[in-house]
């Protein structure tokens, strides 16, 4: 522990900084599970779903995997199949999937875009944008 004046105010402004990180994260994260929770919010993107055999489980409705939205930018989806409660691990099935936070990803999609589904690094499927019901989302396909 610093005992100098200038070591005790550094640590002091570190301390601020954190705890001010720490409240804006809490209020992102509870404004997200606030949208996200709801299985009947309306969904952002319609899509057809394929599994690629990386799981060893079935997936279900509700389940929330990770989403390679950008090159750089990965975010939580909530999946609601159509027809079916359950999708093998390498069946495929057409749904919907309702974003944490598109607000933070605008004009990302397109469609016919491919989109990776992850659980940490490892690719589960892919989904691919076949209707785009949240207009934030959508742009013209890049170039």
């Amino acid at each position: 522990m610093p005992t100098d004046r200038r070591g005790r105010r550094s640590l002091l402004i570190l301390f601020i900084f954190v705890q001010i990180t720490i409240i804006e994260m809490y209020n992102l994260i509870k404004q997200s599970l606030m949208r996200g929770i709801d299985m009947n919010h309306t969904p952002d993107i319609e899509v057809i779903f394929e599994f690629i055999g990386t799981k060893t489980r079935s997936v279900t409705n509700g389940y929330r995997p990770s989403h390679l939205i950008k090159d750089d930018y990965l975010t939580t989806g909530i999946h609601k199949y159509y027809e079916v409660d359950s999708v093998a691990p390498n069946g495929s099935a057409k749904g919907t999937i309702t974003f944490i936070t598109p607000e933070a990803y605008p004009h990302c999609l397109w469609i016919g875009k491919r989109i990776c589904i992850q659980e940490g690094s490892s690719i589960v499927g892919y989904a691919t944008v076949s209707k785009i019901f949240n207009s934030i989302l959508e742009t013209e396909k890049n170039a």
